[in-house]
């Protein structure tokens, strides 16, 4: 075999890995059984979990500058649902 001087190329490298390893078998398991294990293959829901809009994130935005002193009184400029987009 001839010595290597620099080291594989992405692809080579992984082709080697798996040149080396073997495909496990699957196997189906109840839900409450498969904490830990690795998915064979990719899952997909069939639905929407929950069935209904929902934010991605939820919060405040606020200005520093509107921030004297560590008090102030501030209003509500928008309330913006789920799916809508600022338009202030």
């Amino acid at each position: 075999m001839k010595k290597r001087t620099e080291p594989p190329g992405r692809k080579e490298a992984l082709d080697l890995v798996l040149g080396r390893c073997g495909t496990a078998a699957s196997e189906t398991v109840r839900l409450e059984d498969a904490a830990g294990r690795i998915l064979r293959k990719a899952v997909a829901a069939d639905r929407d979990v929950p069935p209904f809009d929902r934010a991605v994130m939820d919060g405040w935005a606020v200005r520093s500058a509107d921030l004297k002193a560590g008090s102030a009184r501030l209003s509500v400029a928008a309330e913006i649902p789920a799916g809508a987009a600022w338009e202030g």
